[in-house]
C-alpha cells in the first residue's frame, strides 16, 4: 500500500504565507497543517519541501505592505492618518528605522562661545596677571587694589622662572 505525495490546497498556502509573515514559528504552523491521508499534522521535513515559495515571500509581502502603508499615511494619500503630528511621528520612525537616521548627540552650550575679541581680552588678562600688573581700571579704587595686594607677591613667585616653590622640594 503505497502513500500519495502530500498536496498542499490553496487555503492552505494562504495559511501558511499568512502566519510566516506574522512570524509564527514553522513548528508551530506545521501542527496546524494538516496531511488530508493521514490527518496528522506534517513533519518540518514536508513543510519546507511544499511550501518553499510562501516561506520565502511571506515575509517580504508583508513587509511590502506595511512599508506602502506606512509611507502612504506619511504623505497623506487615500486611507492615511489625517493628523499632522502623528504623520510627522510615523516619518521620524520610518526615518529612524529604515533609512538609519539617528539623534544628534551634540554638547549643550554652557555659556556662548567665545569670539575673536573676547578671546584677546582674555589673553590680555593672563598676560596683566602673568607680569603681575593689575588692570588700569582697578588702579583708581584703593579697595580694590588692598584685596588684589596679598595675592601679587605669591603669583609672582610661581611665575618666576628658575625659582622653586616649598611644595616641589
Amino acid at each position: 500500500m503505497s502513500r500519495r505525495a502530500f498536496n498542499p490546497t490553496a487555503e492552505q498556502r494562504r495559511w501558511v504565507k499568512t502566519m510566516v509573515a506574522y512570524g509564527a514559528p514553522e513548528a508551530e504552523i506545521c501542527l496546524l497543517i494538516k496531511n488530508p491521508q493521514t490527518g496528522e499534522p506534517i513533519d518540518l521535513e514536508a513543510f519546507h519541501k511544499h511550501f518553499a515559495a510562501e516561506i520565502a515571500t511571506g515575509a517580504a509581502n508583508t513587509s511590502l505592505l506595511v512599508g506602502d502603508r506606512i509611507i502612504a499615511s506619511i504623505l497623506g494619500r487615500d486611507g492615511g492618518l489625517l493628523d499632522d503630528r502623528e504623520r510627522l511621528r510615523l516619518a521620524i520612525f520610518f526615518a529612524k528605522t529604515q533609512m538609519g537616521w539617528t539623534v544628534a548627540k551634540r554638547p549643550k552650550l554652557v555659556c556662548d562661545p567665545i569670539d575673536g575679541e573676547d578671546a584677546r581680552r582674555l589673553e590680555n588678562k593672563i598676560a596683566r596677571l602673568a607680569r603681575g600688573r593689575v588692570p588700569p581700571r582697578l588702579n583708581s579704587d584703593s579697595y580694590q587694589l588692598a584685596q588684589l595686594e596679598p595675592m601679587r607677591a605669591p603669583i609672582r613667585r610661581m611665575l618666576t622662572p628658575g625659582r622653586r616653590s616649598r611644595d616641589s622640594l
